[in-house]
């Protein structure tokens, strides 16, 4: 037989279809198959539940902030947005203190809506924890005391101010100026006198469309009592944007 009868061959013959049963088999092979987990016995719930119980006991006590020095005085904000028509609306309100040249919130709250209150609480408990624990199990203890030192460091050199919140208001916005005599090295450009504290103003670009302005207590180590931020207009002017305005010093009993 030559190739022209071979193909002549093949091209005349039929495969017979697959039998019920073989297709059967086939279709049983790509069935799902069921994950079974192995039964688990009450020590081994036991010990995974003290392993748990461990890592909590020596982990989080590390992790968690740890008690500081009393704080002798915070203050009590309003952070607003303004519109376009120049009405305003309260988003954040907040009690700060500073601590080794930065602001730190004590606590802050959405007005009139409890559920943007705890959720932002939550936010701010559990991200300095959550940080911690990342930086203890990263580091040993003699890293972690390096970059201890090098954030005091470097809060000698600057001085942090809260100006607002971010999308969603999860986290606040900060803005930092390098430290100078009394409280920053930049150029004045106003004073006013804010709940009975002398401050003076410094400001400085915010972003590439926009300016922010800051006034500074020095008999408050330098906490930001107001700053405002304006936007820029195409014809190079300003219109107010945001603002945030001491409304009362509150001092530790």
């Amino acid at each position: 037989m030559n190739e022209r009868e071979l193909d002549d061959v093949l091209n005349a013959w039929r495969a017979p279809a697959p039998s019920p049963a073989v297709r059967e088999r086939v279709q049983s092979g790509f069935a799902p198959k069921r994950r079974h987990w192995p039964a688990l016995r009450p020590r081994t719930l036991i010990a995974a539940a003290a392993f748990a119980a461990l890592a909590l006991m020596f982990i989080v006590p590390r992790a968690a902030p740890q008690p500081g020095p009393a704080i002798p005085w915070t203050v009590e904000f309003q952070f607003l947005q303004y519109k376009g028509d120049g009405s305003s609306t309260v988003e954040m309100g907040a009690t700060s203190y500073m601590l080794n040249g930065n602001e730190t919130i004590v606590s802050r709250w959405a007005p009139s809506n409890p559920i943007k209150t705890a959720l932002w609480q939550a936010a701010d408990t559990m991200g300095p924890v959550h940080n911690r624990i990342v930086t203890s199990l990263m580091f040993d203890q003699a890293k972690v005391e390096r970059i201890r030192k090098s954030r005091r460091e470097r809060a000698a050199r600057s001085i942090g101010a809260i100006t607002g919140c971010g999308p969603l208001c999860l986290a606040v916005d900060h803005f930092g100026f390098t430290r100078g005599t009394p409280c920053v090295a930049d150029t004045i450009v106003g004073r006013a006198t804010i709940l009975g504290h002398p401050t003076a103003a410094i400001r400085a670009r915010w972003t590439e469309h926009g300016r922010v302005t800051l006034w500074m207590a020095p008999d408050l180590a330098c906490i930001t009592l107001r700053s405002v931020y304006e936007t820029e207009r195409p014809d190079g002017s300003f219109k107010l944007a945001g603002e945030k305005r001491a409304v009362k010093i509150i001092t530790s009993q």
